[in-house]
């Protein structure tokens, strides 16, 4: 009988701290209605359910992390789309999405700059005995950057 009373007493205790847990989202402003009727199930099915939502909010964050850390200059209103959504694991699949695409179109661009201007390259460059100097120093930065001329003045 008392080990009966114990698992009584130890799956109240799971119960409460499932609740707690929902109740610290909820508290730092994750939107946990989809959560919430997790603890009218099995306990087995509630901690399941728990768990998941933990692995979404984890993913979230991670996405927060990344976002904060991009430059998202010319992307601000993405960027504060994607941020506003943050907070609700129920849109996951969604966030994802938007942010795989923001950060594509943000390297398409950061590719594009980083491209040389249309005739601005060295094979284009015309040498001669009043350049020869300056332009054989930029060839060589242009070559190993950061390891000699650093920085060059002119």
């Amino acid at each position: 009988m008392s080990s009966e009373l114990e698992k009584i007493a130890e799956s109240k205790e799971r119960r409460r701290h499932l609740k707690e847990r929902i109740d610290a989202w909820r508290a730092l402003g994750y939107n946990v209605s989809g959560i919430e009727n997790s603890l009218n199930v099995s306990l087995e099915e509630a901690e399941a359910n728990i768990s998941l939502f933990a692995n979404k909010i984890e993913r979230l964050w991670l996405i927060w992390e990344n976002l904060r850390d991009m430059d998202t200059t010319g992307f601000e209103i993405e960027a504060e789309a994607i941020e506003s959504e943050l907070l609700d694991p129920g849109k996951l699949s969604e966030v994802e999405r938007r942010f795989s695409e923001l950060k594509e179109r943000i390297e398409r661009r950061r590719r594009e700059l980083d491209l040389p201007l249309e005739g601005f390259e060295f094979d284009n460059f015309v040498l001669g005995q009043s350049n020869f100097v300056a332009g054989s120093i930029c060839r060589e930065i242009a070559e190993f950057p950061s390891q000699r001329y650093n920085p060059l003045l002119l």
